[in-house]
């Protein structure tokens, strides 16, 4: 299967979360679909950069 070999490739992939900007609730909505038919389940969505950042201190902030 080409799966398991473009998963060693990205480095993304040893990420548990994923965080998805962009202003397009469309296109948040259509990549967030995408992400998790190649099995990724925590997927969290940012309308624009200061939502991102709020986002991703509240995560890390979460993980201490």
């Amino acid at each position: 299967s080409y799966l398991p070999k473009f998963r060693e490739k990205v480095w993304f992939w040893k990420y548990e979360k994923n965080l998805i900007v962009d202003d397009s609730m469309f296109m948040r909505s259509y990549l967030a679909m995408i992400i998790n038919c190649i099995n990724f389940t925590e997927i969290i969505e940012a309308e624009n950069g200061i939502r991102a950042i709020e986002q991703y201190e509240h995560l890390t902030l979460k993980q201490k």
